[in-house]
């Protein structure tokens, strides 16, 4: 989601200072790119499913567990180490 946003803000920066008659194609060719992604996204094909489905059988814990480690990570990125 973060790569979203920062792409997104990245685009209006750069959106904001075309001229008026550039905007229109810019904004098709930027649907055209995240309709690439959402595709890939929602249908990434046989060997991605495939890999994905390998790698849940090796899971533990249920969805709820999985969420609150990700957030003990991402908490302890934050906190610098002595070195």
């Amino acid at each position: 989601m973060k790569t979203a946003r920062d792409g997104a803000w990245k685009f209006a920066n750069e959106f904001v200072l075309l001229a008026e008659e550039e905007r229109e194609a810019s904004i098709e060719l930027r649907d055209e790119k995240i309709t690439k992604i959402a595709r890939l996204v929602s249908n990434p094909g046989y060997f991605v499913s495939a890999v994905f489905k390998f790698i849940r059988l090796f899971e533990k814990g249920d969805i709820v567990q999985k969420i609150i480690n990700l957030q003990i990570i991402e908490e302890k990125k934050d906190v610098c180490l002595p070195l």
